[in-house]
């Protein structure tokens, strides 16, 4: 516990840092058990377009957050970002990727 609240009190607020609990698990893990469960069955143009919005915006930002801490809140900052400089619908097809892989990992999750 020490070293993490060391960590946590050096930060400098400059950048965001996230403290994940050991055993959490992060987007980028329900990032990465939909491309091995879920994407081999999608057609290859949608995995296509999915992964283009992977790689551009989703996990630079939301990557390393633990799934517990994924909330509307957390969405709505993530959607002010993208949304510079993208069309509506752009930044709509991006979310419902995102949704979907968070949707698929949160069945996975249920006991």
């Amino acid at each position: 516990m020490k070293p993490t609240q060391d960590a946590v009190n050096r930060a400098d607020g400059s950048e965001a840092q996230f403290v994940v609990p050991a055993g959490a698990r992060t987007v980028d893990d329900a990032v990465a058990d939909w491309r091995k469960l879920v994407a081999p069955h999608r057609k290859p143009r949608g995995v296509e377009t999915s992964e283009s919005h992977l790689k551009a915006h989703t996990p630079p930002e939301l990557g390393q957050v633990p799934l517990s801490q994924v909330n509307v809140r957390r969405v709505q900052e993530f959607v002010n970002k993208i949304s510079l400089g993208r069309s509506g619908k752009m930044v709509e097809n991006i979310v419902l990727t995102l949704t979907g892989i968070l949707r698929h990992g949160s069945k996975w999750e249920m006991k």
